[in-house]
């Protein structure tokens, strides 16, 4: 992993852990995959970054990326599992 994917991840973690007021935010990095876990109440979210899609993304793209996970968190909408880089067709929801 390069520095500029460590900075990124820490961009992700600060995000998501300032967006999202009494939300736990995990991190956790293995098999070419950066995840985040979002707990806010008694719902977990997932949230999973390829290394190579934060390795050819801009910080900017991330963080707008992110600022649509937040949106979709705090209204209650879209899937609690989100896997970043896939097509719409490929995401799976969690059970």
């Amino acid at each position: 992993m390069s520095t500029s994917t460590d900075l990124k991840a820490c961009l992700i973690l600060e995000r998501l852990g300032a967006a999202i007021p009494g939300a736990q935010v995990e991190y956790a990095r293995g098999g070419g995959m950066h995840r985040f876990v979002i707990v806010l109440g008694t719902i977990n979210y997932d949230v999973g970054f390829p290394e190579r899609l934060l390795e050819a993304c801009s910080a900017e793209e991330i963080d707008r990326a992110v600022r649509l996970f937040v949106e979709r968190i705090r209204t209650g909408a879209g899937p609690r599992r989100i896997k970043v880089g896939t097509r719409t067709g490929e995401r799976r929801a969690a059970a």
